[in-house]
């Protein structure tokens, strides 16, 4: 038995709109794709569109972090990871959420981002961090199926420890020569 709270007729609205612009993304999607290629249509749509909404987001009554990144294509990183949580397993790739948080050298905030198996291993995809902030800037992934190591390397990610025990280690690149940068 699953019970939602607060979870009213105008939620349920957004949640199926958004649900059918995830199947309609899929039904654009080119045909006879491989699970790679499918993974990279998706996250790229979802990074190229997206625009993060830097303007006190979860102050709003209204948010609906699918409806948000797929409908009203502006979200926080909670819309990216359910985006690409929703994409991939439509689309037939066992996908997670994950929150946590990241610590850079000046703060520590909370984040969501997912791990996802394709071609039977397990990668960290973070689409917020990959997203564009200007219409003008080249699309450059780096958090595009990479190891838990390699996403450390631009900052410390804690899993938040009820998850922890659960993930699935990460622990390889999927396509080095896709990303525009990864470390060693």
């Amino acid at each position: 038995t699953v019970l939602f709270t607060n979870f009213n007729r105008e939620h349920f609205v957004k949640h199926m709109t958004a649900i059918e612009k995830a199947r309609s993304i899929l039904d654009e999607m080119p045909q006879g794709l491989s699970e790679l290629e499918t993974a990279k249509y998706l996250y790229e749509y979802v990074a190229k569109r997206v625009r993060y909404d830097y303007d006190n987001y979860y102050d709003k009554e209204d948010w609906n972090c699918l409806y948000d990144a797929l409908v009203l294509e502006k979200a926080v990183c909670s819309g990216y990871a359910e985006a690409i949580y929703s994409l991939f397993n439509l689309a037939g790739i066992d996908c997670l959420c994950v929150d946590g948080t990241i610590v850079t050298d000046d703060s520590v905030d909370g984040h969501a981002w997912n791990l996802a198996k394709v071609d039977s291993q397990w990668y960290v995809f973070d689409a917020t961090w990959d997203s564009l902030d200007k219409d003008d800037d080249p699309y450059r992934p780096r958090f595009f199926g990479i190891s838990t190591q390699a996403a450390e390397f631009y900052s410390v990610r804690t899993i938040a420890p009820f998850l922890a025990a659960i993930v699935p280690p990460c622990d390889g690149i999927l396509d080095p020569t896709y990303l525009t940068f990864y470390p060693h």
